[in-house]
């Protein structure tokens, strides 16, 4: 075995330590997310593009294991996977 040093990051998940205990985050992912899909400066719309609409709802529900506050929203939108429209 190898230490590696003090965990930090694994699979997109960002781990910090602190005096209350360990901080566990997504915000990196999250980030890279809302680039990748050109959502930077983007207001809100009616409904989601359909090329990538399937692709975005699978990347937020690996984002809701970090983020409880989205999980029903993003629930709601899996029930449309098949069909956006």
């Amino acid at each position: 075995m190898k230490d590696l040093g003090e965990l930090k990051f694994f699979l997109d998940i960002e781990f910090a330590r602190s005096d209350k205990g360990i901080v566990v985050s997504q915000r990196k992912y999250a980030l890279e997310l809302i680039a990748e899909m050109g959502l930077r400066g983007a207001k809100p719309a009616g409904a989601p593009l359909e090329s990538s609409y399937q692709r975005l709802v699978g990347r937020l529900l690996y984002l809701t294991m970090t983020r409880v506050d989205i999980a029903f929203v993003v629930q709601v939108l899996s029930q449309f996977m098949h069909k956006p429209k």
